[in-house]
């Protein structure tokens, strides 16, 4: 099974609404609310599409929901009727003892996941959480001892595998995305996951002077992420005519080479057939889409 963690800005939940249910055959997302109003509006379309996915507690990114307004807002609120969906708790440094048994205890009804960004130094302790659906671990972050120490044969192994640059003109034409999508079973967990093709590290920076379009292709088990990238010789200005040059490259990219179709790569051939600039927020929605599309049609094919 499938984790992609998304932090649920507009077009990355859009990427989730708009995919075909048949995904979540293979998918479940994990959702990190980035805002109260816009991440409702979206969830309830996952809700009308009765669509599985794990709610992030307490991510701890700065200005995103904490957990008192998540509870309010998403649990006591859009989710109030709705029961196919899990929440999960973020350990840290600085995470407690405490912390954890009151988070086991609090919504009894619901299903809990722990999400391991740290190692946390009582791991009998973790060991005796029976009821955890699943315990997700940031595999960058902590070792393989940590993770057979803590596991109740239900361990999740999330890769940050998008290799982000600070400039847009700094990415090769492409790299290998690391992933545990081939060996996750030998690994004796139940899945995988990743950050997609934003990261971990999804800042909103300036304007950029050059336009990056990133396609995730599969090819024998392994991920590689190919990016089209315009020239940054016009500054910060040009941004619809540099779009159009990355996308011309990824559109002729796709033409000469055998890569299965998805929704999202579909969506880069139509805005080129129509010459039309959409912004820079829906290319990132398709290569979101593209990405775990490909993903899902993968594990469909195993």
């Amino acid at each position: 099974m499938y984790f992609p963690f998304i932090n649920a800005k507009q077009f990355d939940l859009d990427a989730l609404c708009e995919l075909d249910v048949k995904h979540y055959d293979n998918v479940i997302p994990v959702i990190i609310p980035a805002n109260v109003t816009n991440c409702k509006k979206n969830i309830a379309k996952l809700i009308s599409k009765n669509i599985h996915f794990v709610l992030v507690l307490n991510f701890g990114k700065k200005r995103f929901p904490d957990i008192k307004q998540i509870t309010e807002h998403f649990i006591n609120d859009a989710l109030k009727n709705y029961q196919n969906f899990s929440i999960a708790y973020v350990i840290r440094k600085e995470t407690e003892k405490l912390e954890i048994a009151n988070y086991i205890q609090s919504f009894p009804t619901l299903k809990k996941s722990l999400i391991h960004g740290f190692e946390f130094d009582d791991r009998q302790f973790l060991k005796s959480l029976s009821t955890i659906e699943y315990n997700i671990f940031l595999a960058d972050l902590v070792d393989s001892s940590y993770i057979e120490q803590v596991s109740n044969n239900n361990s999740v192994l999330i890769n940050d595998g998008f290799l982000k640059q600070s400039r847009n003109v700094d990415y090769p034409p492409k790299n290998i995305f690391k992933t545990n999508i081939s060996d996750y079973h030998s690994k004796n967990a139940l899945g995988f996951g990743d950050f997609t093709i934003i990261g971990n590290n999804d800042t909103t920076g300036f304007a950029a002077f050059s336009v990056a379009l990133h396609l995730t292709v599969i090819n024998h088990s392994s991920i590689f992420i190919y990016h089209f990238v315009s020239d940054d010789k016009d500054g910060q200005s040009e941004i619809a005519r540099k779009y159009n040059d990355a996308l011309t490259e990824l559109v002729d990219f796709v033409d000469t080479n055998k890569i299965f179709t998805t929704t999202g790569i579909s969506g880069f051939q139509d805005s080129y057939k129509s010459g039309h600039y959409p912004g820079l927020g829906i290319p990132k929605k398709w290569s979101i889409k593209n990405h775990i599309e490909q993903i899902s049609n993968h594990i469909s094919i195993l």
